[in-house]
C-alpha cells in the first residue's frame, strides 16, 4: 500500500474565512491576505489516502468528496463545482524522484459557430411547428452549463413534443377509468433507439423516473448528446431544416469551457515545492523549466 496526498480545486462564489476539516478531507481558501480578505473564487480540499495506486486513491477522494461538494453548495447559497477543475495526486512513499500526477485545467473563452442561409431559412420553416415551448425548453437545455439540468431539460423537450394522450385503465375494484399520460410512442419513434429509450423511459429504474423522483442515478452514455442529436434529425426531417448534425460540443455556453492537460510530472530539483496552487499559478515557461513531463496519461 501506499500513502498518497490529493489537493483538488472548488471552484466556488462562497469564501472561507477559517479553515476546517471535515470526514478527512482538509478545507481552505484558494488565497488570503489581511489586506484582501479571501479571493480567488474558489478553496483548495486536500486529504492523504492509502490505497495500492494512484487511480484507486483518486477514485475513494472523488467519490467520498461528491455528496460534500453539492452539500455545501447548497449550504453556502453559492455556485460550487469541481467539475473540470485541477487536482494533484503526489506519492508520498517510495518515490525519491518526486513524481506526481497532475490534470492542469484552465477556463477559456467559448467557440462560436456560424449563422448562416441555412439557419435563417430553419428559422422560417420552424414558424410552422404547432408548440412553440419546445424550444424554450430547447434553449434552456443549452443555456445550463450542468449535465443533470441540460439532460432534465432535453428529456422534458421531448415529453413536450410527444404531448399527451388518454388512456383506459381497469382499477382494482374492477372498473374502467380514463387516464392522461405522455405519449412514449412518439418519444420512441423519435428516438428510434430501443436500448437508448427503455434506459431513459423504463417504468423500473428508468433515468427519467429516477431524476424526476429524486433518485440517484448513474450516467453510462451520454444521454443528453443522444438526445440533442435525435431532435436536431427530427425537426430536419419533418421541417426539411438543415441543422447541421455533425457540429463538435454543440449547445454551446458563455462559461464552463476548459482546455486541460493530464500528465505525470517530476521535479528537476526534488526540493521544489509540489502543491496545487503554486503548479496551477505558475507562468507556463517556468512550469516547464522545473519539471520534466514523464507521461502524459488521460486519467
Amino acid at each position: 500500500m501506499n500513502d498518497y496526498l490529493i489537493e483538488y480545486k472548488i471552484k466556488t462564489l462562497s469564501e472561507l474565512w477559517e479553515p476546517f476539516e471535515y470526514k478527512g478531507f482538509s478545507f481552505k481558501n484558494w488565497d488570503f491576505s489581511g489586506a484582501r480578505g479571501c479571493f480567488g473564487d474558489a478553496w483548495i480540499v486536500s486529504r492523504q489516502i492509502e490505497a495500492k495506486n494512484a487511480q484507486e486513491a483518486f477514485l475513494t477522494f472523488q467519490n467520498e468528496l461528491n455528496s460534500i461538494v453539492e452539500r455545501i453548495g447548497f449550504i453556502s447559497q453559492c455556485s460550487t463545482t469541481i467539475n473540470s477543475q485541477p487536482f494533484l495526486i503526489l506519492k508520498l512513499n517510495s518515490d525519491e524522484e518526486k513524481i506526481f500526477f497532475f490534470l492542469n485545467s484552465k477556463e477559456v473563452s467559448p467557440v462560436p459557430l456560424h449563422f448562416t442561409e441555412e439557419e435563417k431559412d430553419a428559422l422560417i420553416k420552424l414558424e410552422g411547428f404547432e408548440k412553440q415551448d419546445v424550444f424554450k425548453y430547447l434553449n434552456e437545455s443549452t443555456n445550463t452549463e450542468t449535465y443533470y439540468t441540460r439532460l432534465a431539460m432535453l428529456v422534458i423537450t421531448l415529453e413536450s413534443i410527444a404531448g399527451e394522450k388518454e388512456l383506459t385503465e381497469k382499477c382494482k375494484c374492477g372498473k374502467e377509468r380514463k387516464i392522461i399520460v405522455t405519449d412514449k410512442d412518439i418519444i420512441k419513434t423519435l428516438l428510434n433507439d430501443e436500448a437508448v429509450f427503455k434506459a431513459i423511459f423504463s417504468y423500473n429504474g428508468g433515468l427519467r423516473n429516477n431524476l424526476f423522483h429524486g433518485k440517484s442515478i448513474t450516467i453510462d452514455k451520454d444521454y443528453a448528446g443522444v438526445i440533442y442529436k435525435k431532435l436536431v434529425e427530427h425537426f430536419n426531417n419533418q421541417f426539411k431544416t438543415k441543422i447541421s448534425t455533425d457540429v463538435v460540443d454543440p449547445q454551446r455556453t458563455f462559461g464552463g469551457n476548459y482546455m486541460a492537460s493530464r500528465c505525470f510530472w517530476k521535479p528537476r530539483d526534488v526540493s521544489a515545492k509540489i502543491e496545487l496552487k503554486i503548479l496551477c499559478e505558475l507562468p507556463e515557461d517556468d512550469f516547464n523549466h522545473q519539471f520534466d513531463i514523464v507521461v502524459v496519461e488521460n486519467y
